[in-house]
């Protein structure tokens, strides 16, 4: 489970007087058909020390109407059938959150049989806390989109003398990598490299006629592509998804054509280590200050990190 984005006002507890759902896809739950859980838990976020607190707390389950992607914001609209009462409202105290503790568990008051013919619904309803309603710093661990990327090393110049840029992201809505050059060289070839993971020492292209450039990666594939009269270009975006299940990591940088520029005749660009997610895909449904709300504030992508003991 990746540590990543974190709020005050996070599912499901500290965001105060709240009614919170999270749909999650069945595809990426890893719960078997007839699944028996009995208990569900929130990981404490990394580095954080919390002190003990309470809340007057519901929580139901059941199976989603509709796919994750397309959960209405109206709660009872994302049931299909009758939900599961596992936790009935009472006061729970919520332990001090300190490194000796990795996980909040919640046993149900009874099991629920998992159908895995259809997404997941799991959802809290805060009525009560020990901070009169108000929200309260609680961090657990949440899932976002992704942490992004981060560029490493250093580029080197055109012949014309500015840096080529390389852009590479993880698509929020389709989850896709898209990835393109800019400010590069007018009409040439460019070769995006692609690695699980960074070279250990970079790799000077001196030697061969490259001076200042550099190789940050040993590349495991190659695409290649041609800019356009504006030194711009933009490959076709593509599918990670079987990389999921044993990374989240990509390490990409790109090799440009510019015969003026060395008696290589490439640049290189920084190298772009691209992180995704890897937690369960899900929509997020909040309505912040009210126990009772009808609908909420809908984020695709992102919420508290759940697991489901089973």
């Amino acid at each position: 489970m990746l540590p990543s984005v974190n709020s005050q006002n996070g599912f499901p507890f500290s965001a105060g007087l709240s009614r919170q759902m999270v749909v999650f896809g069945v595809s990426e739950l890893r719960l078997a058909h007839g699944a028996v859980i009995d208990a569900i838990g929130f990981p404490r976020d990394d580095g954080t020390w919390t002190s003990t607190q309470s809340v007057d707390v519901r929580f139901r389950i059941g199976s989603a109407a509709l796919p994750f992607v397309s959960a209405p914001t109206v709660f009872d609209a994302n049931w299909h059938g009758v939900p599961s009462e596992v936790f009935a409202l009472r006061t729970l105290a919520l332990p001090a959150l300190s490194p000796n503790l990795e996980v909040v568990w919640i046993p149900f008051d009874h099991p629920y049989g998992f159908d895995g013919s259809r997404d997941l619904v799991l959802e809290s309803v805060v009525t009560a806390t020990g901070t009169n309603g108000y929200p309260f710093d609680y961090r657990l661990e949440a899932f976002g989109a992704g942490p992004g990327s981060v560029a490493v090393g250093q580029p080197c110049p055109t012949s014309g003398g500015w840096t080529p840029g390389l852009s590479g992201f993880i698509s929020p809505v389709t989850q896709r990598l898209e990835y393109g050059v800019n400010r590069s060289v007018a009409d040439t070839g460019v070769a995006f490299l692609f690695a699980l993971q960074p070279r250990a020492t970079p790799l000077d292209l001196t030697g061969i006629g490259a001076s200042g450039c550099s190789l940050y990666l040993d590349p495991l594939v190659t695409v290649t592509g041609r800019t356009r009269s504006d030194g711009v270009y933009w490959a076709p975006s593509a599918d990670i998804g079987g990389l999921r299940s044993y990374t989240n990591l990509i390490c990409l940088q790109a090799a440009i054509g510019d015969y003026f520029a060395n008696p290589l005749g490439v640049i290189t660009t920084v190298m772009l280590e691209i992180r995704f997610r890897v937690d369960p895909f899900a929509m997020h449904i909040v309505a912040q200050g009210s126990p009772n709300a009808s609908s909420g504030a809908s984020f695709l992508f992102w919420g508290g990190a759940v697991l489901f003991r089973h």
